[in-house]
Formats: C-alpha cells, sequence, structure tokens
C-alpha cells in the first residue's frame, strides 16, 4: 500500500557555456544551419551564432552533454570548429 508520502527525484542540472570557434560560415543561412544543428541536441538551453565573430557560444547542461558533442554537430552540419 502506498505510504501517502510522494518521493520527488530531480535530477541536477549544470549549467555550462561554451565558446567554439566556428570556421566556414559566409552568410546568414550559414548561421542559421549551425544554429539550428545546435538547438536541435537535448541538452542545449541556448546557441548564439555570432557570423563576424566566427564563433557560436552555447549555454548547455553538462551532466547531459559535451563540448566534444557540440563541435561534432556543427561538423555534422558542414563547418570547422577550433
Amino acid at each position: 500500500m502506498a505510504s501517502g508520502t510522494e518521493i520527488h527525484s530531480e535530477e541536477m542540472t549544470t549549467m555550462a557555456t561554451a565558446t567554439i570557434m566556428v570556421k566556414g560560415m559566409t552568410c546568414s543561412g550559414c548561421v542559421h544551419a549551425v544554429t539550428r544543428a545546435l538547438q536541435a541536441i537535448d541538452g542545449v538551453q541556448k546557441a548564439d551564432v555570432d557570423l563576424a565573430g566566427e564563433r557560436a557560444t552555447v549555454t548547455y547542461d553538462a551532466n547531459q552533454i559535451s563540448v566534444e558533442t557540440l563541435k561534432q554537430a556543427i561538423e555534422e552540419v558542414g563547418y570547422d570548429t577550433l
């Protein structure tokens, strides 16, 4: 029988921010492609891609994904990362 006590389990999130240099972007379409690839990853809270600065700044849950996962997503849509 249920005791009437509820147990709630909350996952701890460790939000982190990474700035990844992205080479090969030439237009707003490139920015859109990189942004969309990053936002499609579970655990990414925010992705800001800067064409002029050649970088992506990503806020993500470090318990779920790594910077390598972020870089791989960018590379899979055709851009180089540093």
